[in-house]
This record gives structure tokens, C-alpha cells and sequence, in this order.
């Protein structure tokens, strides 16, 4: 009898482990299946914001090629609340807030760009354009060469910089742009317009003699040119 009651006794301790175990194994499925569930549902869901944000960047660019910048500002901001990290949505809100004339709004987007790493050309262009309507010459300075660096042929950050030389009164460097600019003469720009800028750099400096000479090259280019009549009239005289 005494072996009798051993066996069951341990058969009723082999039983309870395999309940134990069995439990033990239920509840790792339970929150492995758990687990899974709230992966699916967090993939899912981001996949569900990030269509969200492409369809109010896409509403935003559109906005801002109507020029309804205002309504494009509040489409961008949701979208970078979804991602606050995206560089291309801080340049369209940039865009927007510059297109508004709100410059310090513009700046702070731009300067985003910036700090993600992400910046082209234009960023920069754009900063410089900023800080010299600031009459922060030596930033839009800074910003003008980051610009002409990634994007060498860019002519229109060579006019800012020349711009920003002749307001710190560095003439030799102006001339020096429009030398190159009237000699390269980039397709789509009007170069008389380059002597007539080089001309009047001339005059600031004092040189009135390089100075007529620029307009008049401006007139071979361009015999209508009323600008660099005008200025030949004006300066006519002057030495």
C-alpha cells in the first residue's frame, strides 16, 4: 500500500508541473500573440501616417504653386508634426513664409534645413537673400559662397555676393564677379545688365572713367538700353 500511495503521489507532482508548464507555455504564446498584435498595429499605423503626410505635403506644394501660401503653411505644419524631421517639408514651409514676406519665419525654416544637414543650394541662396534684406552683410556673405559652392554656375547668388561687396565697399571683389559674369555670359540673363552693374560700381569707387566705359559696352549689347544712356548723361562730366 505504502508503494502505491508513493506512486500516486508522484504522479499527482508529475501532473501539477505539467499543468505549470502548460500554463507557463499559454501565457508566452499569449504574449508573444500580444506582441505581434501591437507590432502589426504600430506598423500599420505608420504606414497610415506616413500616407497622411504625403497627401498634406502634396496639398501644401499645391497650394503654393496657386499662391495660396497662408493655407499652404497650415497644410505643411500638420505634416511635420507627423514627422518633425523631414528637410523637405521645414524647405516648403521656408518657401512659403519667405513668398509672405515673413522673413524671420523664413529664416528659422531655412536655418531647420540647415541643422538637419540637408541644405542645397537654394537653401543657402535663400538665407543670404534674407540676412542682406537684414543688412547682415557678412552672414548673407557666409551663405552666398555656401550656395556658389554647391552650385557653382549660380548666378544669381554671384549677383547677391557681388551686391553684398559693394555694401562693405569691396569693390575689387564686385568687379571681379562682373568680370566673370560678362566674360561666361550665363545663358538667360542679360548681360548689358552686367556692365551696367559693373558701371556703377566703378562710379562708387570713383573710377568715372571705367565707369562709362562699362555703360558703353552695355549700349553695344543693347542700343536700347535707357539705363545706360541715362547713366552716361548723368555721370557725363563727372571724373
Amino acid at each position: 500500500m505504502a508503494e502505491v500511495r508513493k506512486e500516486v503521489e508522484v504522479s499527482h507532482d508529475v501532473d501539477l508541473n505539467l499543468i505549470k508548464k502548460v500554463k507557463r507555455q499559454r501565457r508566452l504564446i499569449f504574449i508573444l500573440i500580444l506582441i505581434s498584435l501591437i507590432l502589426f498595429y504600430y506598423i500599420c499605423f505608420e504606414k497610415y501616417q506616413e500616407r497622411v503626410r504625403k497627401i498634406q505635403l502634396e496639398r501644401g506644394q499645391g497650394l503654393i504653386t496657386i499662391g495660396q501660401y497662408e493655407k499652404a503653411i497650415i497644410e505643411i505644419k500638420k505634416a511635420i508634426l507627423l514627422r518633425p524631421n523631414d528637410p523637405f517639408a521645414h524647405f516648403l514651409l521656408a518657401q512659403s513664409h519667405l513668398a509672405r514676406n515673413q522673413l524671420e519665419d523664413a529664416r528659422r525654416e531655412y536655418e531647420v534645413v540647415v541643422s538637419l544637414g540637408s541644405a542645397n543650394a537654394d537653401t543657402y541662396f535663400n538665407l543670404a537673400f534674407i540676412y542682406r534684406i537684414k543688412d547682415d552683410e557678412y552672414k548673407a556673405m557666409k551663405y552666398a559662397k555656401k550656395a556658389i559652392k554647391l552650385k557653382p554656375n549660380y548666378t544669381a547668388a554671384h549677383l547677391l555676393l557681388a551686391d553684398v561687396y559693394v555694401a562693405l565697399k569691396k569693390w575689387k571683389e564686385a568687379l571681379l564677379i562682373y568680370d566673370n559674369l560678362v566674360t561666361y555670359k550665363p545663358p538667360g540673363w542679360n548681360i548689358a545688365e552686367f556692365y551696367i552693374r559693373k558701371g556703377l560700381v566703378h562710379a562708387e569707387s570713383g573710377d568715372m572713367e571705367s565707369a562709362r566705359q562699362a555703360w558703353l559696352e552695355a549700349l553695344k549689347i543693347d542700343p536700347k538700353s535707357k539705363d545706360a544712356s541715362r547713366l552716361i548723361k548723368e555721370y557725363k562730366g563727372s571724373k
